[in-house]
């Protein structure tokens, strides 16, 4: 089987074709939403705008609007972010993961996790930012890279650099 997905790109095995089912199937039953196109999966605008894409905690909320104050408004052509509308995208899925950890950057309850992910370069997490650019990595690169997650740490050894440890999440690859 070679299907042709979004834009014509090839989808060998129909993997991209499964996944648009699975979420569509997804927001249809757990959400009780109804995209409004037949090849995508974009949730209408009213759920959209009330957040229906994210995971229902205000920590997730608040961080969303935090980093994207307009993500849950519309554009001046009347049309919802790409990131509360798009549920193949992997834009929220950031947010739905992090946000909660991050409300509890403080407890030592994080530690192992962040230890772990910094393959125990680290010995606590400081801070979790979403869509970050260091303003000294992006002057230096020229462009607007950035990872999805970014998890400041302090390194095991007193009054040791602070370690980003970068986190991108994807949806889909295909």
């Amino acid at each position: 089987v070679f299907l042709m997905t979004k834009g014509n790109l090839p989808d060998p095995g129909g993997f991209r074709a499964a996944a648009r089912t699975h979420q569509r199937d997804w927001v249809t039953n757990y959400l009780h939403v109804y995209p409004t196109h037949p090849q995508r999966v974009t949730l209408p605008v009213a759920e959209a705008v009330a957040g229906k894409n994210f995971y229902p905690a205000p920590e997730v909320r608040d961080a969303v609007l935090e980093r994207f104050p307009r993500t849950f408004t519309l554009n001046a052509s009347g049309h919802p972010s790409t990131r509360a509308a798009d549920a193949l995208s992997s834009a929220h899925i950031p947010f739905n993961l992090f946000a909660p950890l991050r409300a509890s950057i403080l407890t030592p309850a994080l530690d192992p996790f962040v230890t772990t992910l910094a393959a125990r370069h680290v010995t606590s997490a400081s801070a979790i930012r979403f869509e970050f650019a260091d303003p000294k990595a992006k002057k230096s690169i020229g462009d607007n890279t950035s990872f999805d997650v970014c998890v400041l740490a302090q390194a095991p050894r007193s009054g040791g650099p602070t370690i980003i440890v970068g986190v991108e999440v994807k949806y889909t690859e295909g």
